[in-house]
């Protein structure tokens, strides 16, 4: 099973450089890439884990695991990230907003996506370690929320996101 804690640390590693060396461009990107997988499969890990159970090597499991997309996450956490959902929002979650903590976690995970785009694909990104740092150290904080966050409502969202167009 693919541990988020343990990618957040594989991160730090990368940004902390090696043998007392700053690191590279290409260690921090990939440093910023690790923290947004992080989150991406914490994410992976709570539906399968929700919707199949837990401990579980089933090919259930891993065909939930896999179902996820990151487009579909991203545009349901943008459509989120407001006080009040959208009609279509309201109807499939039976409610007229997510919490704080969703929204906070939604509000780090959207833009280190962003991020880890740039950082594996564009040439002319340029991130400092400290700003790999900040991110890393915010990844981490959203894996905390997630961690903690109403697992109901947590459901009621990988469910929108494991569905896709259909359920929006």
């Amino acid at each position: 099973m693919i541990d988020a804690t343990k990618l957040l640390e594989a991160a730090k590693q990368l940004n902390n450089g090696r043998n007392g060396n700053p690191p590279d461009v290409e260690a921090i990107r990939r440093a910023v890439s690790t923290a947004y997988y992080a989150l991406f499969h914490a994410l992976l890990k709570e539906g399968a884990e929700r919707f199949v159970g837990p401990n579980n090597t089933s090919a259930a499991f891993e065909t939930i695991y896999r179902g996820f997309d990151h487009s579909q996450i991203n545009r349901v956490f943008i459509a989120i990230d407001k006080q009040t959902l959208s009609d279509s929002y309201k109807r499939r979650l039976r409610r007229s907003a997510v919490s704080q903590d969703i929204r906070d976690f939604a509000a780090i995970f959207v833009p280190l996506q962003e991020l880890r785009h740039l950082a594996d694909y564009s040439p002319l990104t340029q991130i400092s370690q400290s700003e790999a740092a900040d991110l890393i150290d915010e990844a981490e904080s959203a894996l905390q929320i997630l961690t903690s966050a109403d697992p109901n409502e947590k459901a009621d969202l990988l469910a929108l996101m494991l569905a896709g167009a259909r359920a929006t």
